[in-house]
């Protein structure tokens, strides 16, 4: 079994958890109060991406609690099958989702609950692994607040696609693969927190096995018996092996779409790398604030001169483990090309470019880098513990000086984070506001969502951005995939990595609407029964087309059912009678179509 050198109390660990709670909302103030109607809003990608996040978990509980059959089918991007897997499903978050999103129905809550609680959780993980190591709680509040304080965890990534957040297994994986397993159990154990890790995005997983791969390989060559990188390949395989089968899965979208790299947002592009201030970049998990690398430093040096009688070796293996993981990630965070200054820089990240298509699947290399922010995080509680160690030899000063030191280091860390002092390397570290910025999303209560839920059939949402570069990333296909959380009707929009043959079609069509052609053969191909018309989004052409419908001028196949004081127009869309020229007759809509639309006239202004 598994050992760790120093005995953590359990009173200990409970008032750590406490301790990061308190913290973590604090820092997140006021979401805690926000949390059943609010998401974060702390940067771009919040936009859409914490949305699609959302959307994926609250589709994954209700299939596999009602449905499991339709797991894939998570009806965006309709008619295309597997609308699911054209993005990353956070497969990982869904233990910590579903519980209150099947008690409560609501997914804002249910994300934020994700959010909070995993990074709290993984705060209170690096906090365990470092007081096990040293038994400094000092140093292990200083590893957890390295993490807290860097911009990243709760403002530029995270926040935004929270499945992020749930990194709680990682901390464990770096304890128990410091030192030898010992046997099967060990190998199991080891294992199941990396196949728990992985499931969190295909980004997480890589940067977990890599290293550990290495590492495995590493010990299997050095040390003589060769037992200990046996044992750790075997449960690197094993967690490969059953990540792989879990993904698996995303062979039916590749499969169904031979030009699937072509069909994203991505396709075409390629960061580069500009040496060495790209680490530092904020929207990268390696930019940790400044003062802990002073503090790793300051400890590293410490720790090298020596001159401790109780230097241990679990002290040093502990030590040269968290210098690998930083080491290992900051690697890995960078892209195949890379510059320093004018001059381009060979990294054996472009060998592998070439040769293989590793960098299609992972598009943004620096997402690797969260081995590298666990890595400086424990180094940093092992840098104080190792100063505050040298201090308290000092009987005189000890009472004194180390818990100044500890608040001199919080602060700095702070205000780096909060005002962007002492950071001159880190590009456009602003001052953040004094408030965490949220945004409210839609719910289940309004009336419009009533009036979707009482017709069958798929829905399309208009306005729809035009098909170039800014149509994944465009807030409002997200949003409507947000309301079909409620609603549970198929819509032709689709947000996500990836888009299917037939999308960027549909979505031209789709910007012709009103027009009969168009509208006939979105009908023909997809089924379409209602068009919701947000009216305040549209341009001035748009809305003018659209205002004719309104008062009858138009196409007699779209019925206005529901229109609100926010002036959402939702048209039921009658199918044509085939024995009439096309775009002109229509037949009564099927009664299968509609559930039970009442007097639609009552919602009307």
């Amino acid at each position: 079994m598994i050992e760790t050198p120093k005995k953590v109390r359990p009173g200990a660990m409970v008032a750590a958890l406490v301790l990061y709670a308190v913290l973590v909302a604090w820092l997140t103030w006021p979401l805690v109060l926000e949390a059943p109607r609010e998401l974060p809003a702390t940067g771009r990608a919040c936009r859409f991406d914490s949305a699609l996040v959302t959307w994926a978990l609250a589709h994954e509980s209700r299939a596999l609690t009602s449905a499991p059959d339709e797991f894939f089918e998570a009806g965006i991007y309709h008619p295309a099958p597997h609308g699911l897997l054209y993005g990353e499903a956070a497969f990982g978050a869904l233990p910590y989702f579903l519980p209150p999103f099947e008690a409560t129905g609501n997914p804002t809550l249910s994300i934020n609950i994700t959010f909070l609680a995993s990074v709290i959780l993984t705060a209170w993980a690096l906090h365990y692994v470092v007081l096990s190591w040293t038994g400094s709680f000092g140093g292990a509040f200083i590893a957890a607040w390295t993490f807290l304080m860097t911009r990243w965890v709760l403002w530029t990534w995270v926040p935004c696609a929270p499945n992020y957040a749930v990194l709680q297994y990682f901390p464990l994986i770096i304890l128990f693969a410091s030192g030898p397993l010992r046997g099967l159990a060990d190998v199991l154990r080891l294992s199941f927190l990396i196949v728990l890790q992985g499931l969190t995005s295909v980004y997480v997983a890589a940067a977990a096995l890599a290293p550990l791969g290495l590492l495995g390989i590493g010990r299997l060559v050095a040390r003589r018996p060769a037992w200990p990188g046996g044992r750790l390949l075997a449960a690197v395989g094993l967690a490969g092996f059953l990540l792989a089968a879990a993904y698996a899965s995303y062979l039916l979208v590749s499969s169904a779409n031979p030009e699937m790299s072509r069909q994203s947002i991505w396709h075409g592009l390629r960061q580069v790398s500009q040496l060495p201030w790209a680490v530092f970049e904020r929207t990268r998990p390696t930019a940790v604030p400044m003062a802990a690398l002073a503090l790793i430093a300051l400890g590293g040096a410490s720790f090298l001169l020596g001159g401790r009688t109780d230097q241990r070796p679990h002290t040093r293996q502990a030590w040269t483990h968290a210098t690998y993981w930083l080491v290992a990630g900051l690697v890995l965070s960078l892209e195949p090309g890379a510059r320093w200054g004018e001059a381009s820089v060979w990294l054996p990240q472009r060998l592998v470019a070439l040769t293989t298509p590793l960098y299609e699947i992972i598009r943004l290399p620096y997402r690797l880098g969260i081995g590298a922010l666990m890595g400086a995080s424990l180094l940093a509680g092992l840098g104080f513990a190792e100063v505050a160690h040298r201090i308290s030899r000092r009987t005189d000063v000890r009472r004194v000086a180390v818990p100044l030191l500890a608040l001199c280091v919080t602060g700095a860390m702070y205000g780096e984070y909060a005002r962007g002092w002492g950071a001159p390397p880190v590009p456009n570290l602003r001052p953040l506001p004094d408030e965490y910025p949220l945004r409210a999303m839609p719910d289940g209560s309004s009336p419009l969502i009533a009036a979707i839920r009482k017709i069958d059939g798929p829905l399309l949402e208009l306005p729809i951005p035009a098909a170039n570069r800014n149509l994944p990333s465009s807030p409002s296909q997200a949003r409507a995939m947000y309301r079909s959380i409620f609603h549970e009707r198929p819509i032709l929009n689709g947000y996500s990595g990836y888009w299917p043959r037939g999308f960027l079609r549909r979505v031209a069509l789709a910007r012709r609407l009103p027009d009969p052609t168009a509208l006939e053969a979105l009908q023909v191909e997809t089924g379409l029964t209602m068009i919701l018309v947000r009216l305040p989004a549209l341009s001035p052409p748009e809305r003018d087309r659209w205002e004719k419908i309104l008062i009858g001028d138009g196409d007699p196949r779209l019925e206005l059912v529901h229109r609100d004081e926010a002036e959402n127009a939702l048209f039921l869309v009658v199918e044509p009678d085939s024995s009439a020229e096309p775009g002109f007759a229509r037949t009564p809509a099927p009664t299968a179509q509609r559930r039970s639309l009442g007097n639609s006239s009552s919602s009307l202004p």
